[in-house]
């Protein structure tokens, strides 16, 4: 089944190429996916980039801004560090990508979530 807010992908008979966009009402980001990698926009007041800290780590994602953690948790399937890439767009979003090491659509951003 798919969760709900997620569109299929191509296996599951999705379009090819199509992402799946999940909102998290109420949370501050989106997150988008396609087979290869995720990219999360976080709302954030507007800043500049020395104000932004994230942290990548296998299975674990960390932004914080001026020390206060706004996005933290541990993610559903393991990332490609070396690929991974964070920017701040017209400083009032954090725009993050996250490559993932197995091509596949995630059932969540973060473990226990949808």
């Amino acid at each position: 089944a798919i969760p709900d807010g997620v569109w299929a992908s191509p296996l599951e008979g999705g379009d090819p190429g199509q992402w799946a966009k999940v909102q998290n009402a109420g949370s501050g980001y989106t997150w988008n996916q396609s087979d290869q990698d995720i990219t999360i926009e976080i709302n954030v007041e507007k800043c500049v980039a020395s104000d932004i800290k994230v942290t990548f780590a296998p299975r674990k994602l960390s932004v914080k801004r001026k020390g206060e953690v706004i996005l933290e948790g541990n993610l559903c399937e393991k990332i490609s560090l070396d690929d991974c890439t964070w920017h701040l767009d017209s400083g009032k979003q954090v725009v993050i990508t996250l490559e993932k090491i197995k091509p596949s659509f995630w059932s969540g951003l973060f473990e226990g979530s949808s």
